[in-house]
């Protein structure tokens, strides 16, 4: 190649130069040629040839020429492929975090995850061999009172075992109390009495000043005076004409008969009371309470009953010309063969009243409401 056939040319050039002193060869007579010749193994010679020249072609040092090979050669001018390299050495443990698949020698370099598991002692499940706690420990169950309203109530106990406490059990002790707690262990003074039943008027005879409920068992002295107490007395066919009977309690009494012309009975109780035939003509009867009573045949002429209460009355044959009646109440009163002629009904409740031959305001009889 050109690089050898140079420096054949160099040596030419010497050797001219030399001969030039020393008279061996002349100048005429050299021809140069830089043809390659191949030698027996192919390699590549370059050769001057000179018919005189007889000089032994020089061939180039073979050899390894990677520093980093075990024969790596210095002299070597031909890399021949003949390099060796040391095995390489690194971690062979394919379950290391530092595994090096082109390692051919293990060098013990290999480098590994810390140990995972349970660190506490006091798990089942510790791991003395452990060096990162995951999480993983498991403890037997808390065992305790699970009772919230125990004195020493664990809140973290999974398993009641039986242990809990309790405070005595407080309450009312006394068993006359209507509160009365038979599993009370200590009376915490909370115990509740019935009320005091009694006469709670003081008007009355039997009047009890240490009751609290008034049980209606109050006794009079009857008085005919007004807000007397003539409860249930029998008072029929008495002349009470041109009495001031005014709030007077006559409340189921037996005034059949009786003469009540002129008496003024505002306000008055006369539930339920018997008033069969009784005389009421002019008699002041405004508010009064009539609920239930027995107003039979009664005779009420001209009598103010303005507002009264007449619920339920009996008014079978009563006489009512020219009564007022005015925001009186007769809900569900009988009214049988009852007389209104003339009587003032203004804004009178007759709702449900029991009409049979009765005789309106207008002087004509009927057999069903006409209010």
């Amino acid at each position: 190649n050109s690089y050898h056939a140079m420096n054949k040319a160099c040596l030419l050039v010497i050797c001219l130069l030399l001969a030039s002193f020393t008279g061996c060869i002349g100048t005429e007579e050299i021809e140069i040629t830089s043809e390659p010749v191949e030698d027996e193994d192919n390699s590549q010679v370059d050769e001057t040839k000179d018919e005189s020249d007889n000089t032994e072609e020089k061939e180039l040092v073979k050899g390894c020429m990677d520093s980093n090979a075990t024969n790596y050669d210095s002299e070597a001018e031909v890399d021949d492929d003949s390099c060796e390299y040391p095995p390489v050495e690194g971690c062979m443990d394919s379950s290391a975090t530092n595994y090096d698949s082109t390692a051919e020698v293990d060098d013990g370099s290999c480098e590994y995850p810390p140990v995972e598991g349970c660190m506490d002692s006091e798990a089942q499940n510790y791991d003395p061999g452990a060096e990162v706690d995951d999480g993983s420990c498991e403890y037997p169950p808390v065992e305790g009172c699970m009772d919230s309203n125990a004195t020493n109530y664990d809140s973290t106990a999974e398993i009641d075992d039986g242990s809990c406490e309790y405070p005595p059990v407080e309450g009312c002790m006394d068993s006359n109390a209507t509160n009365y707690d038979s599993a009370a262990e200590i009376d915490d003074g909370s115990c509740e009495y019935p009320p005091v039943e009694g006469c709670m008027d003081p008007d009355a005879t039997n009047y009890d000043s240490e009751a609290e409920e008034d049980d209606g068992s109050c006794e009079y002295v009857c008085e005919l005076v007004p807000y007397g107490h003539c409860s249930g007395e029998d008072l029929s066919g008495q002349d009470l004409t041109e009495m001031n009977l005014t709030g007077i309690d006559l409340s189921f009494a037996d005034l059949s008969g009786a003469d009540l012309f002129l008496s003024d009975l505002t306000g008055a109780y006369l539930e339920g009371a018997d008033l069969t035939h009784a005389h009421l003509e002019y008699a002041d009867l405004r508010y009064v309470d009539l609920t239930d009573a027995n107003l039979y045949g009664a005779s009420l002429p001209e009598a103010d009953l303005t507002g009264a209460n007449l619920t339920n009355a009996n008014l079978e044959y009563a006489d009512l010309r020219y009564v007022d009646l005015t925001d009186a109440d007769l809900t569900n009163a009988w009214l049988w063969y009852a007389e209104f002629t003339d009587a003032i009904v203004a804004n009178t409740d007759f709702t449900d009243t029991y009409w049979y031959e009765t005789i309106w305001i207008d002087g004509e009889m009927y057999n069903e409401n006409q209010a």
